[in-house]
């Protein structure tokens, strides 16, 4: 099953709204009460994202006060800070006025932490558990993206990657379905046997992809076929993940998306398995 989608009345007040809104379904993570997220693009008016149901994480993301934040290291293109959130949260935020030009052709600076919204969007409705939950909020008078904070992980440094097949080879169909030109080592953390993808805001462009191995011809695990299969059969679920993408990325951005989701699915679903340049496509007619 996927989101509900529910109409509600305009005016009501988010704890009205989210009596209204159901949970969808399970995920890695616990789901809790529903609520209704606003936010601003810079220099916009306000607008309102479609609703669906927040994770309970999503919820302490967009809701809880911030006790204190600080700047992280020099090793990253854009700037990004650690943020305290109230009652022991923690995440990662980068702000819009940190995002440096000219990174990726295609690619407008002002638009990196739309595209980290937009890309935890597509792996929470393909239910792959690879993102950790990641929200657009305003803070100090500036807008950004907010994820969890992932604690007590490691790069990929002393990590037997042999045991983690089945993650790499979602995440190798993930970083094809956002058109990630930005994977790497260092945008990796692993906590145990447990892999997170991270660092998004260059994906979804139409410039050449970067993956760290790939895996054409060779059997997919079938929890993502399954997945896959699953997404495809629920139009409502590929409605409202559209219309949630249309918020944060071009017209164009979001039709290739959408493509490339029923391009490989389909191909998944047909040989189980992806073959030599079945995923070079960025536009699948």
């Amino acid at each position: 099953m996927g989101p509900d989608e529910e109409t509600v009345e305009p005016g009501l007040e988010t704890e009205e709204l989210a009596q209204k809104i159901n949970p969808f379904w399970e995920q890695p993570y616990q789901l809790a009460r529903a609520v209704a997220r606003r936010w601003r693009k810079p220099e916009a008016k306000t607008e309102i994202e479609p609703t669906i149901a927040s994770t309970h994480q999503e919820d302490i993301l967009s809701t809880r006060d911030k006790k204190n934040k600080r700047e992280l290291g020099a090793d990253s293109a854009n700037v990004v800070l650690f943020v305290e959130l109230e009652d022991d949260g923690s995440a990662i935020y980068k702000p819009v006025s940190g995002e440096q030009p000219y990174l990726r052709h295609g690619i407008e600076a002002g638009t990196y932490y739309q595209r980290e919204r937009a890309a935890y969007l597509v792996d929470r409705f393909l239910g792959l558990g690879l993102v950790p939950p990641t929200v657009i909020r305003e803070l100090d008078g500036e807008i950004g993206s907010l994820q969890q904070f992932i604690p007590e992980t490691t790069g990929s440094w002393g990590v037997d990657l042999s045991q983690l097949q089945e993650d790499l080879y979602q995440l190798w169909v993930f970083d094809y379905i956002i058109w990630n030109t930005d994977r790497h080592s260092g945008n990796l953390l692993f906590q145990g046997n447990k892999l997170f993808a991270i660092d998004h805001g260059l994906s979804f462009g139409s410039e050449c992809r970067m993956f760290m191995r790939h895996f054409y011809d060779i059997a997919a695990p079938k929890q993502l076929v399954g997945l896959l299969e699953q997404f495809l059969k629920d139009d409502k679920s590929k409605k409202i993940l559209q219309e949630l993408l249309e918020e944060l990325l071009s017209e164009d951005e979001v039709k290739a998306c959408v493509r490339r989701i029923e391009h490989i699915g389909s191909k998944l679903i047909k040989n189980g398995m992806i073959k030599l340049n079945e995923d070079s496509i960025f536009n699948p007619e």
